[in-house]
This record gives structure tokens, C-alpha cells and sequence, in this order.
């Protein structure tokens, strides 16, 4: 197995024990093969609404399946990548505020939260690596400033995989978030964004980018792969109108986070063909609204 396939059976399809405290609908084996993503249940004003097991219909590929794990938010640790811009582009204060909006993150997080700190303009660098410390992590921010030009592919594409490093090194699992500060614009670096939203797809890392508005076009809104990135990863994409609202888009994030529902189910019928499926899911009979990643790739054989 390759290693995009190894990083799919660990992340999203792979043979897990069903926790005792969350709910089951039917009796399995005590290992099963599993799908697991995380969903996101709001009102129509972005509030966090409670759902239970029975509000979710669940589709693989058009066909319906069963629910057997069923886990709420506080539930499940969090794993966050704070991927921040410190290209040139963000002088003029913005990288400062920027900063100080991920640090406010950080004190809205649990205490067993794990938190990493990366920044990049033409290369990525860790001010401090996955790690419990939240006092350190927010004195890292502190010392980035902004230099060089914007690698963002190549930063994203670091920041999945060293949180997939980390995860094999963890005997416990985490709900894996990466939040990532940048204006959108790609001006270094080799990587196509085919390759990173690939490598995203299969990752099992919720991805929210924050875009702030470029200096040369104040008016621009999100770019489609930022979009396109938190879609397919389950997370959300946030157009900041400028670094005034950065704090408050934090905090809603990690509110985001912290409320988010853990569901499983067994394929069926269970194929593995290393093919996209695709997975929806839809309330019953209640008005919410509900937001998970948009497939996963199924393993082979």
C-alpha cells in the first residue's frame, strides 16, 4: 500500500475500536471496518444546534447506511495545525493581528488540546511542534514577522503531512484541524493545487481557511481552492473583510471545533476499490443545517 492509501486506512477507513461511551445501533464485533468523519449540526444563523443519532440520514455513494458510532464534540480531543501567512504580504500590522486572533484560538481550547504553530512565506517553518503547551504555543506566534513570498500549496501540503506524523505517534485519536491564515495567493513554490487538494482529500484533516483580503484587491472574496479545500475536508472557508474581524473568526472556529459530531458507519456493501465515494448527510425531520467532508477514497484491497 502506498503511502496516500497507508494515510487514508489510518485517517478515515480503518479498523478501529468502537468506543465504550459512544452510541451504537447494532451490535458489531468489537473491530469493524469503519468510516468516520466529523459533522457540524447549526441552525441557519451558524449556531451550534444538538443532534442526536437518529436526526442523521447517512449516504456512501447514494446508498443509505447504518449509524454504529455516534460520538458528540467534547467527546473527541483536538489536534490543531495553526498554519499562518508570514509572506510580505501581510505587513502593515495585519501579520500582528493575525497573530493575536490565532493566540485567542488558543485560549478558547480545552486544556488537553494539542496545538502546533507553523508559518511559511517561501518555505515553512514550526515556531513550536504538536504539543500541550498552550502558554508556549501562544508566545511562538509572537515572534513570527513578515518576509519573503507565499509557498501556499507547499506549506499545506507540509502541514497535512506532518499532522499525519504526529497521529501515528499518538496511541489516542484526535479530531484534526488545520486553520490556515492567508490572502489565497499562491506566488512560490512547484506544487499544483490538484496535488495538495488530493493529498487533503485522503487525509482525514479538517481544513478552515481564513482568507484575508490581498492588499492590490480589497474587494476579492475567497479564491475557489480555498473553497474547494474546506468542502472536501469537512471544515469551513471564512472571507475576513479586514484583520478587525480576524478575532472574532478565531473564536467562532474554535466554538466550530469543540461542537462538532463524531459519526461511524460500516460501508455497505463494503468495497474496497481505492475509488472516490462520495458521502452525504442529511437531517430528518429537523430543521438544520449540517456539514461533513464531501467523500473519502475507500482502500484497496
Amino acid at each position: 500500500m502506498g503511502r496516500l492509501s497507508f494515510s487514508l486506512a489510518t485517517a478515515l477507513f480503518s479498523t478501529v475500536a468502537i468506543p465504550a461511551n459512544v452510541t451504537a445501533q447494532a451490535r458489531f464485533e468489537s473491530r469493524v471496518d469503519m468510516v468516520a468523519v466529523d459533522v457540524c449540526a447549526t441552525d441557519h444563523h451558524g449556531q451550534p444546534v444538538p443532534v442526536e443519532s437518529s436526526d442523521l440520514a447517512v449516504f456512501d455513494n447514494g446508498a443509505h447506511q447504518q449509524i454504529v458510532m455516534f460520538s458528540p464534540g467534547d467527546r473527541v480531543p483536538l489536534a490543531i495545525t495553526l498554519l499562518v501567512d508570514s509572506s510580505q504580504s501581510m505587513h502593515g500590522g495585519l501579520l500582528d493581528r493575525a497573530t493575536a486572533a490565532a493566540a485567542a484560538l488558543i485560549e478558547q481550547l480545552p486544556a488537553d488540546a494539542l496545538v502546533e504553530v507553523m508559518s511559511f512565506n517561501d518555505h515553512v517553518t514550526v515556531p513550536y511542534p504538536m504539543g500541550a503547551d498552550h502558554a508556549q504555543a501562544e508566545r511562538s506566534l509572537a515572534e513570527l514577522s513578515p518576509s519573503g513570498a507565499t509557498a501556499l500549496y507547499e506549506a499545506v501540503l507540509v502541514a497535512i503531512r506532518d499532522q499525519q506524523r504526529a497521529a501515528r505517534n499518538r496511541a489516542d485519536r484526535y479530531r484534526e484541524v488545520m486553520v490556515l491564515l492567508t490572502d489565497g495567493e499562491n506566488t512560490a513554490g512547484w506544487l499544483d493545487f490538484d496535488e495538495v487538494i488530493d493529498e487533503a482529500r485522503r487525509s482525514g484533516i479538517l481544513v478552515y481557511p481564513v482568507v484575508v483580503p490581498p492588499h492590490d484587491a480589497p474587494e476579492s472574496g475567497p479564491p475557489w481552492q480555498m473553497m474547494q479545500l474546506a468542502s472536501d475536508t469537512g471544515g469551513e472557508t471564512v472571507g475576513a473583510r479586514d484583520a478587525d474581524d480576524l478575532t472574532s473568526i478565531y473564536e467562532r472556529i474554535a466554538a466550530d471545533v469543540r461542537n462538532l459530531y463524531r459519526i461511524g458507519y460500516v460501508p455497505s456493501p463494503l468495497i474496497r476499490d481505492g475509488a472516490w465515494h462520495q458521502i452525504q448527510i442529511r437531517a430528518v425531520g429537523k430543521d438544520v443545517v449540517l456539514r461533513t467532508r464531501s467523500g473519502y477514497y475507500a482502500p484497496y484491497p
